[in-house]
C-alpha cells in the first residue's frame, strides 16, 4: 500500500497474476484507520507500460521531456486507462474539475518483498514494512493455504 496524500491511499498489486499482467490497481480510497476492503480485480485494473500507450518516439524521450505530457496519455485513453507505468514511475489517472489528469510518483519495479533482508513471514510470505528507513509496522501476505501474522498456520491439513 502507498500512501498519496494525508487524505487518500492506494493499493497496486505488482506482477499479480504472472509477470505478464505487470502490475494492477486494486484500490484507490479515502484513508481510513481500520478497514477490510474486498475487491474483484479484474484485467480493466491493468496499469500498462507506457511503451504500450505512445509511440517508439516519445517512449524513448527523456523522463523530463516526457513525463510533462502524462496528462494527455490519461485524456487519450479517458476513462477506461485507470494507471499506467514507466520505468521508474506509476501513474494514475483521475478526474480533477471536469480534466482528466495523472499522478505519477516514484515506484521501484523490482522492489523485493522480504522487509530488507529481514522478512520474518513464514512458509514464503510477503513482507511489506511502513517505511525503507526507519519501518515501524510490517505486515506478512501469505501464500494460498497459510495464515497468521506470520504466516505461520496452515489449512492444508483439512
Amino acid at each position: 500500500m502507498h500512501m498519496l496524500n494525508h487524505k487518500s491511499i492506494f493499493c497496486l498489486v505488482p506482477r499479480f497474476l504472472g509477470a505478464a499482467m505487470g502490475a494492477l490497481l486494486t484500490v484507490i480510497q479515502p484513508v481510513h484507520n481500520y478497514s477490510t476492503i474486498v475487491k474483484r480485480i479484474n484485467s480493466s485494473h491493468h496499469c500498462p507500460s507506457i511503451n504500450k500507450l505512445v509511440d517508439e518516439t516519445f517512449a524513448q524521450l527523456h523522463v523530463i521531456r516526457r513525463i510533462k505530457f502524462y496528462h494527455l496519455i490519461c485524456q487519450k485513453n479517458s476513462p477506461n486507462l485507470l494507471c499506467f507505468h514507466d520505468d521508474i514511475h506509476i501513474c494514475l489517472c483521475y478526474d480533477h474539475q471536469g480534466r482528466r489528469l495523472a499522478n505519477c510518483f516514484y515506484f521501484d519495479h523490482q522492489m523485493k518483498f522480504d522487509c530488507f533482508g529481514k522478512n520474518y513471514c513464514e512458509h514464503n510470505g510477503q513482507c511489506f514494512q511502513d517505511s525503507p528507513d526507519c519501518p515501524k509496522r510490517s505486515i506478512c501476505v501469505c501464500p494460498s493455504c497459510y495464515y497468521g501474522t506470520r504466516c505461520q498456520f496452515t489449512t492444508s491439513e483439512f
